[in-house]
């Protein structure tokens, strides 16, 4: 799926037209807008397995609640795929390997910020340097509205207790002395991941060597965008198995995820590394 080649909007001084020949409105700036966008449709997809005598013998209807499993999995997939995914022949993570690993499906944000130095040093975990990872991104970082942080647990945790945010006289009722938790850091969004990587080396990347470190990850919720050419679908797969007594189901979507300009000279994903976890 591809978007239209070019996108054309008139920012440009327009005065009144009193003549029978008007001019036209000028095009414009499009800098940022003119280009294409190419969403190329991977396959992600499961297969379970289930024998016929754990239907029969299984407390709940266990069809119906694997339906509900496979659709979190595949949830969970797009999930790390978007923050761990790159496409490279040999992937940045030395522990993605096989050929059929989710992570490969496109380049997630992560890698995009890191390859495009789009990051900071944040090994002094503190406000000046998360608010450096907001700078990177220009423009782009502006909103807080359009804007989110995504960390794992052991950022979130560093989190609470930076200064600005742990007492009530600086923080007011909302301090994380008082809630135990930070919904939002400079107004925007904080978003805890089970997918955002850990055991990571001072340069981002799982090498299987340093696996001390992790990154926090501040994204333009608006520069990205999911294309879907198949929904996911779920198949019953009785008479396949019959001889050995199973049943199957296999879901399968082809989606991708890209940005939405151009990565290299927009600003879109910010990434702060070298954080000790």
């Amino acid at each position: 799926m591809v978007s239209p080649t070019e996108i054309l909007v008139g920012l440009s001084l327009v005065c009144e037209q009193t003549s029978d020949s008007p001019t036209k409105i000028s095009v414009g700036d499009t800098a940022n807008l003119t280009g294409n966008t190419t969403f190329t449709a991977q396959g992600h997809a499961v297969r379970v397995l289930t024998s016929r005598d754990v239907e029969e013998d299984s407390i709940i209807p266990i069809l119906p609640f694997l339906q509900q499993e496979i659709v979190r999995v595949l949830a969970e997939g797009r999930e790390d795929a978007v923050l761990n995914g790159s496409t490279t022949a040999t992937h940045e993570d030395a522990d993605v390997t096989a050929a059929t690993d989710r992570r490969k499906l496109w380049n997630g944000l992560r890698i995009l910020a890191l390859n495009n130095s789009y990051k900071v040093d944040v090994s002094t975990f503190n406000t000046a340097n998360l608010r450096l990872v907001r700078k990177k991104m220009g423009k782009y970082g502006v909103n807080p509205n359009d804007l989110a942080w995504i960390v794992d647990i052991s950022a979130y945790i560093q989190m609470l207790g930076l200064a600005e945010v742990i007492t009530a006289e600086k923080y007011g009722p909302d301090a994380t002395i008082l809630k135990g938790e930070l919904a939002k850091f400079d107004g925007i969004p904080v978003i805890v991941s089970e997918w955002q990587r850990n055991g990571l080396n001072a340069s981002g990347v799982q090498d299987g060597s340093t696996t001390t470190k992790t990154t926090v990850t501040l994204v333009n919720r608006n520069g990205f965008a999911f294309g879907n050419r198949r929904t996911a679908s779920i198949q019953l797969l009785r008479e396949l198995y019959a001889e050995s007594d199973q049943d199957a189901m296999v879901v399968r979507e082809r989606v991708d995820f890209e940005p939405i300009y151009p990565i290299a000279s927009n600003a879109v994903v910010s990434n702060g590394y070298n954080l000790t976890e």
